[in-house]
């Protein structure tokens, strides 16, 4: 197994904010690795293997599950 990350380490190196990775946790977009209720960590590889699975045309980056409105990012 990789080292587990912070979700502000992930964020860091995906480029994006450290609140896109705690909403895509939220929202089942990236597995998580819930090592008790207040601390979580990445696998990085894990997650850039569920991004690239994902499709641009799927709505994710514009819109939560549901069909709520999500900020783009």
């Amino acid at each position: 197994m990789n080292d587990l990350l912070k979700a502000e380490d992930l964020a860091e190196r995906l480029q994006v904010r450290p609140e896109t990775v705690k909403t895509w946790t939220r929202d089942n977009v990236i597995p998580a690795i819930r090592i008790n209720p207040r601390v979580i960590r990445y696998d990085y590889a894990e997650v850039v293997d569920a991004l690239k699975r994902r499709r641009v045309g799927e709505g994710w980056i514009n819109e939560r599950p549901g069909g709520q409105p999500g900020r783009k990012e």
